[in-house]
């Protein structure tokens, strides 16, 4: 039993953006704050996340001499007092985990439903800077339709009583695929029956399969959908059997679709476990000529078209 991965398709630019927040006059306050772009590319399909760092500069504007000014990310809007006063009109609703992260280890999850932020002091006199290093962060294995992705965040600082939001934008590049493997991590798998009885149980093996969209498996069977006997001259003898995967039939003419609204499946988090059961129909096990009984069945995943 082998599975096999349909190539991936090209590349689909996926923007990050946000409105501006907080006052209009943002340069007129006394701490300026700015971040670099933002750019990352990201392969859901891929061990271990993904990371991009950018510069975050905070500036004393006219907050006064040896001025104290705390500045962060958050992902909605920070007032005079350093409270988070507001998230985006628009809800962030998919379930992958963005983060921008600070140092020492300090982040915030830019998609969450709930007030989120990290910031950090710092002691500046008239027109002096401080920079310092985020890191913006996609977890490992992270299902992100090209469009489907949508989040925001804010540069913010506040000083003397005043604050100075600013929304920025990053552009992520999501690479759009499909695997699978058979349960160990390889694209083969073995189901020995040993001595056939007439009773004999089902045996089965885990698919893992990973995608970034709606995805079909179809299966194909080298001899057919039975095991034939492999000895010169028996060719004759077979023993038939049902294949299900995750509890559906699958067979060369129908291949396994799992229902959603569209009549398939799109895969929770870019992974799903599916069962692969062979239960073998062994009723006429008696008249069967001595011998080895082989199939190859070999799966294929691919997009749904």
């Amino acid at each position: 039993m082998s599975a096999a991965s349909a190539p991936c398709p090209s590349l689909a630019a996926v923007t990050i953006f946000a409105a501006v927040l907080g006052a209009t006059a943002a340069e007129a306050q006394c701490a300026q704050i700015a971040a670099q772009p933002v750019f990352l590319a990201y392969n859901p399909l891929t061990a271990g996340a993904k990371t991009a760092d950018f510069l975050v500069t905070v500036r004393n504007n006219s907050c006064g001499t040896n001025a104290s000014i705390r500045y962060g990310i958050a992902n909605g809007a920070v007032d005079a007092n350093g409270n988070q006063t507001s998230l985006y009109g628009t809800p962030i609703t998919y379930s992958a985990r963005l983060f921008a992260q600070g140092s020492p280890g300090t982040s915030v999850l830019l998609n969450s439903s709930l007030p989120s932020r990290f910031e950090q002091a710092v002691v500046l006199s008239d027109n002096q800077s401080h920079q310092t290093l985020v890191t913006f962060l996609v977890d490992e294995r992270q299902a992100l339709p090209a469009d489907s992705l949508n989040p925001s965040f804010v540069v913010f600082a506040y000083g003397a009583e005043q604050v100075t939001n600013s929304a920025r934008e990053a552009t992520v590049t999501v690479t759009s695929g499909y695997s699978m493997t058979v349960a160990g991590g390889g694209s083969t798998g073995l189901l020995d029956y040993g001595v056939l009885e007439a009773d004999e149980a089902a045996k089965s093996v885990t698919i893992h399969t990973q995608a970034t969209g709606a995805y079909r498996v179809t299966l194909a069977s080298e001899q057919n959908g039975v095991l034939r006997n492999t000895a010169v001259g028996a060719g004759g003898y077979t023993v038939p059997y049902t294949a299900t995967l995750d509890g559906a039939v699958l067979d060369e003419i129908t291949p396994y679709q799992a229902t959603v609204s569209s009549g398939t499946i799109l895969l929770a988090e870019g992974t799903a476990v599916l069962p692969l059961v062979i239960d073998l129909d062994t009723s006429g096990v008696v008249a069967l000529r001595a011998g080895i009984y082989r199939d190859i069945l070999t799966l294929t995943i691919s997009a749904e078209p």
